[in-house]
Order: C-alpha cells, then structure tokens, then sequence
C-alpha cells in the first residue's frame, strides 16, 4: 500500500518546519496559515509505503536487493 501524506516545508530546501505529517491537505494548510512565515513556506505531499512492499519493490531492482 502507498499512502498520501502532507508536511509544511520551507521553499528554499525543502526540509520540514516540523516532524508532523498530515493525513489531511486541509490539516497542513490550516498549520501553515498559523505560522508567523507563512511566506516562506509551503505545502508538499510525501508518499509513504509499508515495508513489506518496498521489499517486494526492491527485489526487482538488482542494486537494491543489494543494499
């Protein structure tokens, strides 16, 4: 399973403002209209996927079956 998820992060490096991951947009975007420098942020969307498949993923790529 892949699942949606959304982090506010600064515009210039991408890194997140904090360590919360929001199931809902609406949820990340009410955090980032809270901020004090909202204009130098903004909303991404992150994938996420169980271990399980990612195993499955990595066994079809050579260079990562390796890992």
């Amino acid at each position: 399973m892949i699942f949606t998820r959304w982090l506010v992060v600064f515009q210039h490096d991408k890194a997140p403002v904090d360590e919360c991951l929001y199931v809902h947009k609406a949820k990340a975007q009410a955090k980032l209209e809270s901020m004090p420098n909202k204009n130098k942020l903004e909303i991404k969307e992150m994938s996420l996927m169980n271990k399980e498949l990612a195993e499955y993923l990595s066994k079809g790529i050579p260079a990562l079956s390796e890992l």
